[in-house]
């Protein structure tokens, strides 16, 4: 599925963490996520693994406002699936992406 993708002085100010020093370069990380995700998603990776952590739970609960972090964490939801298998199924869909300006 093609998105069209416009990344706005608003939109990333919307992704930064206020008390973070990072400010706009982690914004851009936490959209990058979110549209990997959402990539994840649309090739159906993410019904096969459970997204948990730290990352998850910042992004389900707190928003910008939590810790910020850089790792998205995910489990084999189906034990009848291989993690290698689950694995080379996400690294096939992210390897070489291009999602909007980030690759």
């Amino acid at each position: 599925m093609e998105y069209r993708i416009r990344l706005t002085v608003g939109h990333v100010l919307r992704h930064a963490p206020a008390s973070s020093a990072a400010g706009a370069d982690a914004a851009y990380i936490d959209i990058a996520q979110d549209l990997l995700l959402r990539k994840l998603s649309d090739d159906g990776v993410l019904d096969m693994v459970a997204f948990k952590g730290g990352t998850a739970h910042r992004k389900v609960f707190a928003g910008a406002s939590g810790r910020f972090s850089t790792d998205l964490d995910f489990s084999v939801t189906n034990l009848s699936e291989t993690a290698a298998a689950v694995q080379a199924l996400m690294s096939n869909a992210v390897h070489g992406a291009i999602i909007g300006p980030f690759h």
